[in-house]
């Protein structure tokens, strides 16, 4: 946390965050808890980018992470970037908690999406903690506002067996469209390991082609071990 209340998060690529086993937050907070949502600025539109190869890693601690996109004209104002081969890392009965918010955008800006997850990138949660990952994208005029993407070859949501829950609402305004609750396109995938459940929830945002939950391709997945619930 900044602790005045505003401004982004930047993990620079192949930077790492380690706990061994304390909990980790990244967010906004005038006290410096974390509890609120990074914001993304004029110059920064992300309100949190874990860069390419950058890694979070708790250990067995909690993850929470919380951000919001820049409220401006341009597009891809996103709440919570993780671009390729990005990771977020827990194990045992640490708990991972990531909620994004696409930037409300004006005019025609789009892709205004609330957690995108790029090739490569994962979210791993432990054997008993729960998973959960969640985004609401922009109200924004242009196009592709989703909640939640994951896009790209290896880019997953999963656990070790604990119970890995998504949540995603899709945005958009007047003439906006394809704006999906929870996407997933180019080989994108949300598991679990043995034991644990997985929870997929959306709600499609404004205008045409706009889907609660979508999958896109071939590739993509939701799944869990034999006999466990989705």
């Amino acid at each position: 946390s900044d602790g005045n209340g505003s401004g982004a998060i930047w993990l620079g690529g192949s930077s790492s965050i380690s706990s061994n086993g304390g909990n980790i937050t990244l967010g906004r907070g005038t006290v410096g808890d974390g509890s609120g949502f990074a914001l993304g600025n004029a110059g920064f539109a992300y309100g949190v980018l874990v860069d390419s190869s950058a890694t979070l890693a708790a250990g067995g601690g909690n993850i929470n992470v919380r951000g919001q996109g820049y409220d401006g004209p341009g597009s891809t104002q996103v709440g919570i970037l993780l671009n390729s081969s990005a990771s977020v890392t827990t194990t045992g009965a640490g708990n991972i908690d990531l909620r994004g918010q696409g930037g409300l955008g004006t005019g025609g800006s789009g892709t205004n999406i609330g957690i995108w997850m790029l090739t490569g990138a994962s979210v791993t949660g432990g054997s008993t903690g729960s998973t959960t990952v969640s985004g609401t994208g922009g109200a924004s005029g242009g196009n592709s506002n989703h909640g939640v993407l994951v896009s790209g070859a290896g880019a997953q949501i999963n656990s070790n067996g604990g119970t890995v829950s998504v949540i995603g609402s899709g945005g958009g305004s007047g003439a906006s469209n394809l704006n999906q609750g929870v996407a997933l396109n180019t080989s994108g995938v949300i598991s679990t390991g043995a034991g644990g459940g997985v929870s997929v929830t959306g709600i499609a945002g404004s205008g045409a082609g706009s889907f609660g939950v979508q999958l896109s391709g071939a590739g993509d997945s939701i799944n869990t071990p034999t006999g466990e619930a989705i």
